[in-house]
């Protein structure tokens, strides 16, 4: 379900994350079977992660992404939208738990800040990465998160704060500036409620946040979009911010991309690079302050080239910043991801380009004035270049 917590996560997915249930990369929360109404807090859920997490695969783990969700509305969705999903962006899923399917029972009263459902990323020294949900009180460790870019990226998280203001908290500052307004005049409505550590990647970073909205969608009905209204909130439950705009509120996973892994394609025709694709000039963006947003869109792409057929890499004064990436994207849908401290696409190598597809720069720090270069391989050969403005 495409539904969104603008916290998840950087990168996209990261995030991912955050971009995980948080931009429909998770599309549910819920235990099989779970039907109870009731509610935990933020502080109450973490504390059964945390005891759920304590031996897992080596132990010490500290939750650094954690996403809460209600709705007036019960609905299910199966487990394997989120192995799906998951495994098509920076992370690579593995499953370690036997559950099929998630229930979002539904709640009588969004405003208090408490969810049925919890989900929480947590890391540890040794670099893994768990994915657990708690609902009705029970926590259950879902699976693991690998992969280079997927580490590297949330190795910049810091663990979410002990003093972390609870979800009834942080609730309350929207409630106040809006919230109970919107509720009162959408009885049909879904709350989710996103906490981010903090992070800092090269001189640049954001405190520990939560991200806060209530939207007028009804999970059990495939609606296009709906209102929403959304507020960052520190640390400490003070309100940052305020927002009043439009989300997604579509039902099911986009389509599954084909394959991952794997730097070479070999599906195309081959020849030169030059004569199988070509790209617009980029436009820039940011994202989260510390991202820079660098989008090439695919003016012509020949039938056959695939993701894979591609190397990127960047020329210039300015060297490529730690935990950068690039990503194919076909609207708001991750295609393949590509992994510059491998060389290889972590996945989407075996899927086809497509003329209107966009080729992403996800850059940790400015790297205005260099050169991206994409390298022709797998029967291609030569070189596509974008100046970066």
């Amino acid at each position: 379900m495409m539904l969104i917590v603008a916290a998840v996560v950087v990168v996209v997915v990261v995030v991912l994350v955050l971009a995980l249930a948080l931009s429909g990369a998770i599309p549910g929360l819920g235990g099989s079977g779970n039907s109870s109404s009731s509610g935990q807090a933020f502080s109450q859920s973490l504390t059964s992660a945390q005891s759920a997490s304590n031996g897992f695969q080596g132990g010490g783990y500290s939750a650094f992404l954690a996403d809460g969700f209600a709705s007036t509305t019960a609905v299910s969705f199966p487990t394997n939208l989120l192995t799906g999903d998951i495994s098509t962006g920076v992370c690579t899923f593995t499953s370690t738990s036997s559950l099929a399917s998630f229930t979002v029972p539904a709640a009588g009263n969004l405003s208090q800040g408490t969810a049925a459902d919890w989900l929480f990323l947590m890391h540890n020294s040794a670099g893994g990465i768990i994915i657990v949900i708690v609902t009705g009180g029970s926590a259950t460790v879902l699976g693991t998160l690998t992969g280079t870019t997927c580490t590297t990226t949330f190795s910049e998280f810091q663990a979410l704060p002990s003093n972390m203001a609870d979800s009834t908290t942080a609730a309350l500052a929207l409630d106040h500036a809006g919230g109970y307004a919107f509720l009162r005049a959408h009885s049909t409505a879904i709350s989710s409620m996103g906490a981010t550590g903090a992070i800092s990647v090269a001189g640049f970073g954001t405190s520990a946040m939560w991200s806060v909205g209530y939207a007028g969608c009804n999970p059990s009905v495939n609606t296009s979009s709906a209102p929403e209204i959304r507020a960052s909130v520190t640390a400490n439950g003070s309100l940052s911010s305020v927002s009043n705009t439009t989300v997604s509120c579509a039902l099911g996973a986009p389509p599954t991309p084909g394959g991952g892994g794997g730097g070479g394609g070999g599906g195309g025709t081959g020849g030169p690079l030059s004569s199988a694709l070509s790209i617009g000039p980029a436009t820039t963006g940011t994202e989260y302050t510390y991202l820079y947003l660098y989008n090439f869109t695919v003016t012509s792409a020949t039938t056959g080239i695939e993701i894979g057929n591609l190397v990127a890499s960047l020329t210039g004064a300015i060297p490529v910043p730690s935990a950068s990436f690039v990503e194919v994207l076909s609207g708001s849908t991750p295609l393949g991801t590509y992994s510059f401290s491998s060389s290889t696409w972590e996945a989407g190598a075996t899927t086809a380009l497509s003329t209107g597809d966009v080729i992403q720069l996800t850059a940790t720090g400015s790297v205005s004035g260099d050169t991206f270069v994409l390298t022709g391989t797998g029967g291609y050969t030569g070189t596509v270049t974008g100046s970066l403005p």
